[in-house]
């Protein structure tokens, strides 16, 4: 269904900064507006990972959307960090804002679910965005997850596998 025009799209993605810095950017004018400091840390040297990079645009924008949705209102930051662990290069997002109540972590990537608890006076979505991250991600043999959610605030992370074939390799020469 929604992946399916991903058929035949799989690349190498060696620019990861710059598809970062591309998602950043389409959040310019909210994050100026609302006053909310971004802080991103790349880590040097970032290996191949395999993914199609609109999709994972597409990704990155909806974890960047959703922090500075869920945003503290005061002070309000939004941090985003790329580095590698032994197999995986991770991004992670991270916000200062309410968290993802206890009562909505079980449900929070299934479709049209909005956890809507002491958010009256935030948007509303369609409550498929991180339904449809997730099933981007794990496509290309990633995971999306929530790392870590407090009432100080949420962290997501993007896990993509690190490329070991040779083949995947010549495609992005």
């Amino acid at each position: 269904e929604i992946l399916s025009g991903l058929v035949g799209s799989e690349m190498c993605i060696r620019d990861r900064p710059q598809i970062v810095e591309n998602s950043m950017d389409t959040m310019t004018a909210i994050l100026s507006e609302r006053e909310i400091e971004l802080d991103v840390d790349f880590a040097p040297d970032l290996p191949i990972i395999k993914g199609d990079k609109d999709r994972l645009m597409q990704v990155i924008v909806n974890l960047l959307s959703n922090a500075v949705k869920f945003c503290s209102d005061t002070q309000g930051w939004v941090k985003v960090a790329v580095f590698c662990n032994a197999n995986e290069i991770v991004i992670t997002v991270a916000d200062n804002g309410r968290g993802v109540p206890w009562s909505a972590r079980e449900h929070i990537f299934e479709k049209f679910h909005q956890s809507r608890e002491g958010l009256a006076d935030k948007p509303h979505g369609t409550g498929l965005g991180l339904s449809i991250s997730r099933q981007i991600v794990k496509y290309f043999g990633g995971r999306l997850e929530l790392v870590d959610s407090s009432s100080k605030g949420s962290v997501f992370g993007i896990y993509l596998p690190l490329i070991v074939s040779p083949k995947l390799l010549e495609v992005g020469e």
